[in-house]
């Protein structure tokens, strides 16, 4: 008997690797019962919070969570997919950990304003006294975008002026109200932070467009875990009352 060589491998071993891990929360607690895909393989982690892909084919490979398996409180630490050098014969460890996501919870309140003015003449520099209200409607089906210089995410309004985001991971984020931002001002009516009313009675709450041109309406710090709720009052702008030396009015303007 004799043996030729074909010219091509006939061990499956060495064409295939595995990969093992475990997901985890920042506590150290397991994640039990989580769907983790690796290109067209499934497992779910076990009662430890720990899975394995016993024979996948070499190369590279993402690995994904399926989110609502995780629940809609919680969000990997790591950026998602996460990409896997698969080696032959080789199996790759894998630490997943998982933390509670922030969210942001919002409204958009326009105001209308309807302005009667009393005009003054005292002399050239007369003063007009202008006596101001408002009628406040919901914002809605306004477009929200909140992006953290990397990642932009988006948004509509419903018919009650109410936005949310959620999943979100820590960092700085900037919320802006485009079609709005170029017209009037802004104030911050309502923030609660973890279930926490925060004072507002400061005038340096106001946004103003001239000032805040390009970066947005509010900044927010949000840690791992917060839970926001904000209201964002439209002011239109105020009218500008032009007067002659007699005191007659010209022209009422923007």
């Amino acid at each position: 008997s004799f043996t030729k060589s074909l010219g091509f491998k006939t061990g499956r071993k060495k064409e295939f690797g595995s990969v093992q891990g475990y997901v985890v929360s920042e506590n150290g607690e397991p994640g039990e019962g989580v769907l983790l895909r690796l290109g067209d393989y499934a497992a779910v982690s076990d009662s430890k919070g720990s899975f394995y892909f016993p024979a996948i084919p070499t190369g590279r490979a993402q690995l994904t969570i399926d989110q609502e398996s995780m629940g809609a409180s919680f969000r990997p630490r790591q950026e998602m997919p996460l990409t896997l050098d698969i080696l032959p014969a080789e199996t790759k460890q894998v630490k997943i950990e998982f933390i509670k996501s922030a969210r942001i919870e919002g409204r958009v309140i326009e105001n209308t304003l309807l302005s009667s003015f009393s005009v003054v003449q005292k002399s050239l520099a007369a003063n007009s006294q202008k006596e101001q209200s408002y009628v406040s409607v919901p914002g809605k089906f306004r477009k929200i975008l909140l992006t953290n210089g990397f990642v932009t995410r988006w948004t509509i309004t419903d018919s009650r002026g109410a936005f949310n985001f959620g999943d979100l991971p820590s960092g700085r984020w900037v919320l802006h109200v485009p079609e709005l931002e170029d017209q009037g001002s802004f104030r911050l009516d309502n923030f609660v932070l973890n279930h926490e009313k925060t004072n507002l009675t400061d005038n340096s709450l106001l946004f103003f467009p001239d000032e805040q041109k390009g970066k947005g309406l509010a900044t927010l710090n949000i840690n791992e875990g917060d839970s926001i709720q904000i209201e964002l009052s439209h002011l239109p702008p105020i009218p500008r009352v032009k007067m002659i030396e007699s005191g007659s009015l010209i022209s009422v303007g923007r």
